[in-house]
């Protein structure tokens, strides 16, 4: 059954769908609206897709040393441009709360939400503060086998930050 296919492969209702009338010879009509936020798992792959672009359009629009350091990175493990795009690769600034204000800006998603999808963290010491879980970090999305943006993989490029040289969400 489709819930049966969506649970195991942790796939959308869509996908289900799709995989199912694949596998029995159905041609399924397609139509585009607005984002499926009814269902947990859509909602994650939303609150993702929002992240990579954000990352994406962060690197795009870095000046100054921040914008030096980053690029010297990239020059020296030679990512150019078209690398970048092929894999949506982006950037996390320094902030404690870029992605975060973000996201509040926008009003699009749940604060419960967006810690679900492993992209902010409660404070220990005061658990009502939120914080951005990356941070100065060159940003790598990790996409599923329907190009749907799952989680992400930041790599440190600062000294100053005293997290590990790679965290994922």
């Amino acid at each position: 059954t489709k819930k049966e296919v969506q649970n195991y492969e942790k796939i959308t209702f869509i996908e289900a769908a799709e995989k199912l009338a694949e596998r029995a010879g159905i041609e399924l009509k397609k139509s585009y609206s607005d984002p499926d936020q009814t269902n947990e798992i859509s909602k994650l792959f939303e609150i993702n897709k929002a992240a990579a672009k954000y990352f994406f359009k962060n690197l795009e629009e870095l000046s100054g040393n921040e914008k030096e350091l980053v690029f010297n990175y990239l020059n020296k493990r030679s990512i150019d441009n078209k690398l970048r795009t092929k894999f949506g690769i982006g950037y996390a600034g320094k902030s404690w709360d870029n992605l975060f204000n973000h996201f509040l800006e926008e009003d699009i998603f749940k604060k419960e939400d967006i810690e679900k999808a492993g992209l902010i963290l409660r404070n220990d010491k005061d658990e009502s503060k939120l914080y951005d879980r990356f941070r100065g970090r060159l940003m790598f999305p990790i996409f599923n086998e329907s190009d749907k943006v799952v989680g992400f993989g930041g790599r440190k490029l600062f000294e100053d930050d005293l997290g590990g040289k790679y965290i994922n969400s």
